[in-house]
């Protein structure tokens, strides 16, 4: 994986095709672009109430991340160089993940990769992302029944 961008394609492709979408699906930045809310550098009230609205909130392990977790809003949270066993959300409808491949400088706590590949993040599979993500769902539904 390259770029966030490309990251976040593959993840729609992937939960598309976890929706059952018999077509091939091919994002362009366009589309990914109007999908998706960046919330880095707005005003954190527009971020508050975002995560407040929000079915599920998928984040990277950040403020946001933990506001939607504290007003109850399903989270899932992904996790880098950072640990997920020290910083996981706290909610009950709550997940994390991360790569599964060894990094050997994961948890790091660095915002910027002395390795200069990102590994840690790049190496988590956008299907673990959408398989995740549709179990936190699930358990949002049975919980609100």
């Amino acid at each position: 994986m390259g770029t966030r961008l490309e990251y976040v394609s593959s993840f729609f492709r992937a939960l598309a095709n976890a929706n059952g979408c018999d077509h091939p699906i091919n994002y362009t930045r366009e589309d990914v672009v109007a999908r998706v809310r960046d919330l880095t550098g707005t005003d954190l009230r527009d971020g508050i109430l975002a995560m407040a609205a929000a079915q599920l909130a998928i984040s990277n392990d950040s403020g946001l991340m933990h506001v939607a977790a504290a007003l109850g809003t399903p989270t899932m949270g992904i996790f880098g160089p950072t640990s997920p066993y020290h910083w996981a959300p706290l909610n009950p409808l709550a997940a994390t993940v991360q790569t599964r491949t060894v990094v050997p400088c994961q948890p790091c706590h660095r915002p910027i990769c002395t390795m200069n590949d990102h590994r840690c993040m790049r190496e988590i599979p956008a299907s673990d992302v959408v398989d995740i993500a549709q179990r936190v769902l699930a358990e949002a539904r049975i919980g609100a029944r």
